[in-house]
């Protein structure tokens, strides 16, 4: 599967093991089609009677043929409304058979012919309509008169409840559909089983939730994952779709138009943009559309390239849509995602003069083609005469068909070349890269698979692997180790004595004090009686020595241990995976995310033994109150750009102190009280306020909260809310109230029984390469007995970490001999002069 080099697009990959499919010659359109069963029609739908148009029927006077319309609105005595409609030049069966059966393009076409055909054939059968709402003809031609009646009653009487977020659970639901469509007539070249990595190995679409993604008013990629709305079509060559926005669910669960699209919104405005500047697009096909004429192999299949031929304005459910007509750009090669029995003709590709009659609003002078076969819409919606047809608004549930000449169309695309290429390449580094490049946000990215094309997020920290099974493709870069100092950020170099501490505390009510440990510099923050922060502030002397930060820090770029990117546990897009890699040593622990398998301290390198002896030291200089022994090590690894959003350590399965030691690139480190603690009010809007909730020292207005919580017995949830809201004022968001700028070398410790269950942090680098490991005690009788082995240390109490003294103790011999040579020196220089 290797990809065309030709004008950046791939070709398609046809499925082995089929007969290839043989190209047939444009079926000729019958002139009648064969009698049909008459469909039972309700009494609010339109009723044309079928001989109407039968030769030799009284309504068919001088090639004329006068419909009888049967109007009958839900609830209302009224007579029968008849309606004359004329046609002019084609059969009057053929014409009967367009207005009485209102095919879509789809049945039509599957009626006739597998390929678009039809669409060559009706386009020399019907001629194109006048224009009805005032519209002026630009093409003199012979004309053919469309009329649509109104069907009011087609709007049924009762109004249906449209904005549920999810639909109604049912006691006996439906089986799942079985899907009957044929294969497909190839292979995508690229194609992914997630959300994740789709958007984290494709240049042209990094949206997580979105169905378009763009960026500078540019569409780059599109997802058709579910149906495209009403009239939405997708065909092998062409997709008629809607825009993203306004949509919500019905009481069946189906997704409908529920408010009016912003035609000025970005997410919509930007394929006008692509359309004028001629700047393709790539489609992407979600195994959720169940419009494709093939099964969709995988979640997710890379279509190709696709230009904007026709952007306008429709209704939907009573609200305004915008729709968007795409065409492929390369007619020349089949579309994978054909039928496998599907025969697109080539005369069809051929087809580029014939085009749907264009015609002007006189009311707002927009020109447009005739888009639905009933007749031309005025489709701007700041027109008035905007959505009518005969004098009167379309109702919802009137069936407007695709005028099929319209679908014909083909437009040679001579714009400019897609920016990306289909299949991207992995990436690859050259002698202008520096040993940086390795850990940079471009490298952390996902890649394709050379192999079989699957889209693969970068999970690994020491290479990218193919998930597929059975797939041994593996691409790794050079890595060369980085020293600390090729990393320290703002600062650019390792402080040589007592570190300078850049914390910020931002609430007044936090007590602060400062020591000094040897060479440490220990800040201590004391957010609430128990509950405190400490940082412990290295500098290069003690990172330096053997078995400190430096040694560390390298040992784990070697990939020695594992690291990888896990799925977290709650997401909205299924099977996210962290931006961090991790790996987890001694007892398991699980967080916000699904840690995989605990690797026991036996069989890990020694070096993070080591690290829990320093910060076990570290934890018991400011602990008073007995530290629990750690027992579990979470080894983290951020690359360029990746972070630890908000969350807390506050597992049940956890001892109250927590102690973590940074490596590389500095990191902010920053901590909040949790919303619901600080205002006291579960929601965000200020509604549903707890008494119950614990009045902490960092919280809103701790007094005010008390007194409505004296009061709150005996009020309603209402009153109560109503009083709180008055008496909290101006409350906000919880914002943060310590900013802690862990280095190189720098202990953390928080402990305190309460203080994960109030607060929580996050830590975001501000550099190229980061690790962090960080040690806890994990209940024992919380974990299943035999993974107690895992947990167990060997420390040598007789070898226990002292925090450097003897270094700093030495340190100050050095400059004590210092100065008194200094001092020998100046005494000499002063006997000299006396003598």
């Amino acid at each position: 599967m290797e990809p065309s080099t030709e004008a950046g697009l791939s070709q398609p990959v046809r499925r082995s093991g089929r007969k290839a499919a043989v190209p047939r010659s444009p079926a000729t359109l019958p002139v009648a089609l064969p009698p049909r069963r008459a469909p039972k029609r309700k009494t609010s739908q339109l009723d044309l009677t079928a001989d109407s148009a039968t030769p030799g029927s009284p309504y068919l006077q001088n090639g004329t043929v006068s419909a009888r319309l049967r109007l009958q609105e839900r609830n209302v005595s009224a007579s029968t409304s008849r309606i004359n409609t004329r046609f002019v030049g084609p059969k009057p069966s053929l014409i009967a058979t367009l207005h009485l059966h209102r095919v879509s393009s789809a049945s039509f076409l599957a009626s006739h012919t597998n390929g678009t055909a039809p669409y060559v054939a009706l386009a020399s059968a019907v001629l194109n309509p006048t224009p009805n709402n005032g519209a002026s003809n630009t093409v003199p031609a012979a004309q053919v008169e469309l009329r649509t009646a109104q069907i009011a009653a087609a709007i049924p009487n009762k109004k249906r409840k449209t904005t549920r977020a999810s639909p109604k659970s049912r006691l006996n639901p439906s089986p799942p559909l079985v899907d009957t469509r044929p294969l497909p007539w190839g292979d995508p070249q690229v194609w992914a089983e997630t959300r994740t990595d789709l958007c984290e190995s494709l240049p042209y679409f990094k949206q997580n939730q979105g169905a378009t993604s763009y960026l500078n008013g540019i569409v780059r990629g599109m997802l058709q994952d579910h149906d495209g709305g009403e009239r939405s079509l997708l065909e092998e060559e062409l997709v008629i779709t809607r825009c993203s926005g306004g949509l919500g669910m019905d009481d069946n669960g189906e997704t409908r138009q529920v408010s009016d699209q912003d035609a000025n919104a970005a997410s919509i405005a930007c394929f006008s943009n692509n359309m004028h500047s001629k700047q393709p697009l790539i489609l992407i096909l979600g195994s959720n559309n169940k419009q494709c004429p093939a099964k969709v192999p995988h979640r997710y299949c890379v279509m190709a390239p696709f230009h904007v031929t026709d952007v306008w304005d429709e209704k939907s459910y009573g609200k305004i849509a915008v729709k968007v007509r795409l065409e492929k750009t390369d007619l020349q090669h089949k579309s994978w995602w054909a039928a496998e029995n599907s025969c697109l003709s080539l005369g069809t590709r051929e087809v580029t003069k014939v085009k749907a009659q264009r015609s002007t609003c006189v009311t707002c002078h927009q020109e447009r083609p005739q888009i639905y076969v009933e007749g031309w819409v005025c489709l701007n919606r700041n027109c008035t005469s905007f959505w009518i047809l005969d004098g009167r608004e379309i109702p919802h549930g009137f069936k407007l068909t695709y005028n099929p000449v319209f679908l014909a169309e083909r437009t040679i695309f001579n714009g400019f070349l897609p920016p990306f290429l289909s299949v991207p390449k992995p990436i690859q580094a050259t002698g202008q890269h520096d040993r940086l490049f390795s850990v940079t946000r471009q490298c952390w990215r996902g890649i394709v698979c050379m192999k079989c094309g699957r889209c693969n997020s970068r999970r690994d920290w020491d290479a990218w692997r193919c998930q597929t099974e059975g797939c041994d493709f593996e691409w790794e870069l050079p890595r060369e180790i980085i020293p600390a100092s090729a990393v320290m950020g703002d600062l650019g170099f390792g402080f040589q004595g007592h570190a300078i501490c850049d914390d910020e505390v931002l609430d007044s009510r936090i007590k602060v004090t400062v020591d000094q440990i040897g060479f440490w510099r220990v800040v201590r923050y004391e957010i609430m009686p128990g509950m405190f922060i400490i940082h412990f502030l290295a500098n290069d002397v003690i990172n330096k020595k053997p078995g400190g930060a430096d040694d560390i820090f390298g040992i784990l770029q070697e990939g020695r241990l594992r690291l990888e990117r896990q799925v977290m546990k709650s997401s909205v897009v299924p099977d996210q995976l962290t931006r961090h890699f991790s790996a987890n040593i001694g007892l398991p622990y699980k967080y916000i995310v699904g840690q995989k398998e605990s690797t026991s301290f036996s069989d890990a390198p020694g070096v993070f033994t080591e690290a829990i002896r320093r910060m076990t030291w570290a934890a018991k200089q400011v602990v008073e109150d007995g530290l629990q022994e750690f027992n579990e090590l979470l080894a983290v690894g951020y690359f360029q750009g990746s972070k630890m959003g908000y969350h807390d350590d506050g597992e049940d399965t956890l001892g109250p102190t927590v102690t973590s030691w940074s490596f590389g690139g500095p990191s902010a480190f920053n901590f909040r009280v949790k919303d619901k603690l600080f205002s006291g009010f579960k929601a965000a809007d200020h509604k549903n306020y707890d008494s119950a909730l614990p009045v902490i020292g960092l919280c809103y207005k701790p007094e005010v909260r008390k007194v409505i919580n004296q009061n709150a017995n005996g009020m309603s949830q209402a009153k109560l809310d109503k009083v709180a809201k008055d008496a909290l004022s101006g409350c906000k968001k919880s914002s943060t109230f310590l900013k802690m700028k862990l280095r190189h070398g720098d202990f953390m410790v928080m402990h305190g029984a309460e203080m994960q269950k109030y607060t929580e942090h996050e830590s975001v680098p501000t550099d190229m390469l980061r690790f962090a490991l960080t040690a806890r005690h994990v209940k024992p009788e919380m974990i299943t007995q035999d993974q107690h082995h895992k947990g167990v240390l060997d420390l040598d109490p007789m070898n226990s970490y002292d925090g450097d003294l003897e270094l700093y103790e030495e340190f100050k011999r050095q400059q004590a001999r210092e100065l008194e040579a200094a001092s020998a020196r100046r005494r000499g220089a002063s006997d000299a002069i006396m003598a």
